[in-house]
């Protein structure tokens, strides 16, 4: 973990954790071999220990903080989100997290971003930058905003007017459609075949003539 860790766990800026390095000597000590000077690691342990002996984190039971996330906005531009969240917001979705105050995005209003979450990797184009004001000591809050394009679905297959109008007509008011009766598609005083009933089964309409 780095210094900014501390910072999270406790609510302030890191320029406080580096004074604390400084005035205490049972700080935790870095990890050989890992990190750089400017950015030194720690142990977990080490650190939720060292806090919790100064009073600075109470030991009530705690949900452990999601691993930072880095924001690839390409050309070079990135940034590392502290505490990120992945969350519903409205018709799309919300990536939110804490960022150092002195970054400033290249990428503005809009940009596409790749970054890593849970194990996961996430590709986004033309999300909503936006830089808070307010955040935590001296951290910006950071809130990436987005709608996923709509995917494209086959047409529905084309039905014609007559067809529409027989779907319409032959449907009850419980909307249950009724088997349409059998009209006659040729001559409708054609003797019928053998097992269909004709329409007008032989009888003559109309008035009857006298030669």
């Amino acid at each position: 973990m780095t210094l900014s860790y501390f910072a999270c766990r406790v609510g302030i800026g890191r320029a406080a954790v580096v004074n604390w390095r400084r005035q205490h000597d049972d700080f935790p000590a870095a990890v050989e071999g890992a990190g750089t000077e400017e950015s030194p690691l720690f142990d977990r342990e080490e650190a939720d220990a060292w806090l919790l002996a100064h009073g600075k984190i109470s030991n009530e039971p705690r949900t452990v903080p999601p691993p930072p996330a880095v924001i690839d906005f390409g050309e070079g531009c990135t940034v590392e989100m502290q505490l990120p969240s992945l969350d519903p917001y409205g018709r799309g979705y919300m990536l939110g997290g804490y960022v150092d105050q002195e970054w400033e995005p290249r990428c503005w209003p809009h940009a596409d971003f790749t970054t890593d979450l849970a194990g996961e990797r996430l590709t986004v184009e033309q999300a909503h930058v936006d830089l808070k004001g307010y955040g935590i000591g001296t951290w910006r809050y950071l809130r990436l905003t987005w709608r996923p394009r709509p995917q494209p679905t086959a047409p529905a297959p084309r039905r014609d007017r007559a067809e529409d109008e027989a779907a319409d007509f032959y449907t009850d008011a419980d909307d249950e459609p009724r088997t349409p009766p059998r009209y006659p598609r040729t001559d409708p005083y054609a003797a019928p075949a053998d097992g269909e009933a004709s329409l007008y089964d032989g009888r003559t309409h109309g008035p009857a003539l006298d030669w």
